[in-house]
């Protein structure tokens, strides 16, 4: 399981992120006065930290993956249609409680993504120049810097499919959930292309280059692991 803080930063940036889909094209069954009766009206005993996870179960399946920790944390004994997995822990009621107070939602993909780095305390350091990316480029991502230049680069040209065109090895929790919010950010159906460096195996590499192609270009910038190096240079081949 993760640690406490590493939690608490999944829940703020997952909240976050729903926060902006919701904000991007209303429902009023997430937030404000009509949720609220909705969920007065059959909670219970049920609390705000069953209310939050109940609303990222859902937004998950919406967005392909791109809210629940199986994903953040890479959860292995969840199962694949399983946001959260069996031995979760969910926040306490204090805790949720301060968690779902009203806040502004972020009014432009950017603006979400920069947010989710801001709860991560991610891309403080030098950008990443991932260069020319155009329908033909192939990717394999590895650290922060490169995986939000690379997202950052997809929001602004709908020529790029991040689904189509590129594969995430990230290890730690924060550069995960960035690549996996991915969908939520495009309005995308198709979740990230997301492994463990400890998950590029023979298997998965020929499965990643059917779907990819042969011709691979890493993107690395400084913050990648070793490990992560290291995979993605099996990845490639090399």
């Amino acid at each position: 399981m993760p640690e406490a803080a590493q939690r608490s930063a999944y829940y703020r940036a997952a909240l976050t992120l729903l926060r902006f889909v919701e904000h991007r094209a209303p429902t009023s069954r997430r937030f404000g006065p009509e949720a609220d009766a909705l969920w007065r009206s059959f909670a219970g005993d049920l609390d705000s930290a069953d209310r939050i996870d109940l609303l990222l179960r859902d937004a998950d399946r919406q967005w392909a993956a791109a809210f629940g920790p199986r994903a953040v944390f890479g959860l292995r004994a969840a199962h694949e249609q399983d946001a959260f997995g069996a031995d979760w822990q969910p926040l306490t009621k204090a805790d949720a409680d301060a968690l779902w107070r009203p806040s502004a939602a972020p009014s432009s993909a950017t603006a979400a993504l920069e947010a989710l780095c801001e709860h991560w305390k991610l891309g403080s350091g030098k950008p990443f120049d991932p260069g020319k990316l155009g329908p033909s480029s192939r990717l394999v991502v590895i650290g922060g810097a490169a995986i939000l230049a690379t997202l950052r680069r997809c929001l602004a040209d709908a020529d790029l499919s991040w689904a189509n065109q590129v594969v995430v090895i990230a290890d730690e929790p924060g550069p995960r959930q960035l690549a996996a919010a991915a969908p939520a950010l495009l309005d995308a159906s198709e979740p990230t292309l997301l492994l463990g460096s400890d998950q590029v195996t023979p298997e998965a590499r020929k499965r990643i280059r059917e779907r990819l192609g042969a011709s691979l270009e890493l993107l690395a910038s400084t913050d990648a692991t070793p490990a992560e190096r290291e995979a993605a240079n099996r990845l490639k081949g090399g």
